[in-house]
């Protein structure tokens, strides 16, 4: 099954439909999880506040597996005293999933890269909002009703590290059993979250797949 989040404060998004349908494999829809910040707006709350629950939701969910992360360019007003600090949210929530999932691909949506540097321009910060965008590796911004084309095209041409989360995801049950190999005893599911961190595991994952592919990790002969 692919499995799209997308974090919007619209109501309705207007094109999780269209993702679950086009995108369905086997008869199987696409997952369309929507996670909204106004959610977590209550009266009187301090926008900060908000904000770090909107996060601490976002780090939650991206450790699972998802084809695509696609989040708004616009997450709404957060009360701040200084709202400039609102167009910052979206940096903020794509770092939050970053923190948790490296393989999933990445989109901004409702606006141009051009229009987010023309927001920035009078920023002395500048520089380093720009260099946030490329860390959490941003594959592109997107108009709003384009989104649904993108994402799908994007799935439809995963990197690397995404088709090896998906592989070993496609059989998470499955357990390393040969007693010389590296890993034994873990589960495709425990290596794909590896994966989706990048961490020390995770790369070696990543370079034992290249070398030699899935089967490296199991015991065809069990």
């Amino acid at each position: 099954m692919r499995r799209f989040l997308i974090i919007d404060d619209a109501v309705d998004l207007g094109f999780d439909d269209e993702l679950r349908f086009d995108n369905k494999v086997n008869d199987i829809l696409a997952d369309v999880v929507h996670i909204n910040p106004i959610d977590y707006m209550q009266e009187g709350v301090e926008g900060e506040v908000v904000v770090l629950r909107l996060l601490e939701e976002v780090r939650n969910r991206s450790a699972e597996f998802w084809d695509v992360v696609a989040i708004d360019f616009n997450l709404g007003d957060f009360r701040y005293q200084e709202p400039r600090h609102n167009k910052e949210i979206c940096l903020r929530v794509a770092e939050a999933v970053r923190e948790h999932n490296n393989s999933a691909t990445m989109f901004f949506y409702s606006g141009t890269l051009m229009k987010f540097i023309d927001q920035l321009r009078a920023d002395s910060a500048k520089d380093t909002q720009l260099k946030r965008i490329f860390r959490v590796g941003v594959a592109n911004f997107i108009s709003r009703s384009m989104i649904a084309r993108e994402i799908t095209g994007a799935v439809n041409n995963p990197s690397c590290i995404l088709r090896v989360d998906r592989m070993l995801m496609q059989s998470a049950h499955l357990k390393v059993t040969p007693e010389e190999v590296e890993f034994r005893g873990c589960s495709f599911g425990d290596l794909a979250v590896a994966v989706r961190r990048q961490d020390k595991n995770g790369r070696r994952v990543i370079e034992l797949v290249s070398e030699y592919g899935i089967a490296a990790f199991t015991d065809l002969n069990s």
